[in-house]
């Protein structure tokens, strides 16, 4: 290799089958399939063609030592210093995304990627309804108040007064507060290909922790926001183990009930290809979060709100152990 060029900060290689590697710079927002032999012969400064080389310098891959566009090491550094590593590659990554369907012709582009996608894989929905589910107290047209004084009120507790609410009280604040999520999952179906890639909630499930709400049997639920129904994963008093999974929060242990959101992935990853993807999907935890938060305050609950989980006390408590899967927000009220 030449003595005036190295390899930009943060390039990985990774082995694709026996014959090729690709090379990796979230840095340069770049990635190129090498064959092995070529790869080896280059890192062994052996000679290689300076087409090659050149290719590897136009892609970013390989820069001038101290030249202006080598990145600050020191912000780099910064990174591994605070522990954060591993996500510099999924962040830098996140910034740069080329989307397939952007430019020109994008409506065919979509339709085309779409098609392939499902010639791939059928598109992963989320569980139809348990047919056992408990239906909620039927909620009708609701005179909310106006924005202004829910938010007025909006606060977040800490220590709750001991509290339970009534079945009714948690049936409005479920409803109302999925009414996009109910929307958006009606109006997609695997019949109207194109409706897949409506996904505002299509990742998430959504679980509540019940542990003072008449009418309904303490324990895990799982809420299914089409048909407002509640299907019992596991009855018993999980005020303890939510203070845990909560991070130690008080909240659980005098609170009617918590609602967590809980992302899986591979129903996103489907629909987004990109690095960017996770990205949006925290977002939208704490967009879909906002109206519950709301509902509650405009229904008069005391309301705490936390992404804050310890991720094993959460999987065992709803009993859900796939790397795929993840409680990104919670609520809690009485």
């Amino acid at each position: 290799m030449s003595e005036q060029r190295v390899w930009r900060p943060l390039t990985t290689a990774t082995p694709v089958g026996d014959r090729y590697v690709e090379m990796d710079s979230p840095v340069a927002g770049s990635r190129i399939r090498l064959h092995r032999d070529a790869l080896v012969r280059l890192l062994a400064d052996q000679p290689v063609p300076p087409a090659f080389e050149h290719g590897l310098t136009e892609r970013g891959l390989l820069c001038v030592s101290g030249g202006e566009e080598e990145p600050a090491e020191e912000d780099l550094a910064l990174w591994q210093e605070r522990g954060w590593g591993l996500s510099l590659a999924s962040y830098l990554w996140s910034r740069s995304v080329s989307y397939y369907d952007s430019g020109p012709g994008e409506e065919d582009r979509r339709s085309a990627a779409i098609e392939s996608m499902l010639h791939e894989r059928s598109c992963p929905l989320p569980p139809e309804p348990d047919p056992s589910a408990v239906s909620l107290q039927a909620v009708g047209d609701w005179d909310a108040p106006p924005l202004s004084a829910v938010l007025a009120k909006r606060r977040s507790v800490g220590a709750f007064r001991q509290s339970s609410v009534d079945r009714g009280a948690l049936a409005a604040l479920l409803y109302y507060g999925t009414s996009k999520i109910r929307a958006c999952r009606r109006a997609a179906s695997a019949e109207k290909p194109s409706s897949l890639l409506i996904s505002v909630g299509a990742a998430f499930d959504i679980y509540v922790l019940v542990y003072a709400v008449d009418g309904l049997i303490s324990g895990v639920h799982r809420y299914h926001p089409e048909t407002n129904t509640l299907s019992l994963v596991k009855a018993g008093n999980f005020r303890e183990a939510a203070y845990v999974a909560l991070a130690g929060q008080p909240a659980p242990k005098n609170a009617a009930a918590t609602i967590l959101l809980v992302a899986d992935f591979a129903r996103y990853q489907w629909r987004y290809r990109h690095e960017r993807a996770l990205r949006n999907l925290y977002l939208e935890a704490g967009r879909l979060m906002q109206p519950l938060i709301l509902v509650a305050t405009a229904l008069g609950l005391q309301t705490g709100i936390t992404p804050a989980v310890r991720d094993e006390e959460i999987a065992d408590l709803l009993g859900e152990n796939s790397e795929n899967w993840q409680a990104l927000h919670t609520l809690t009220v009485a």
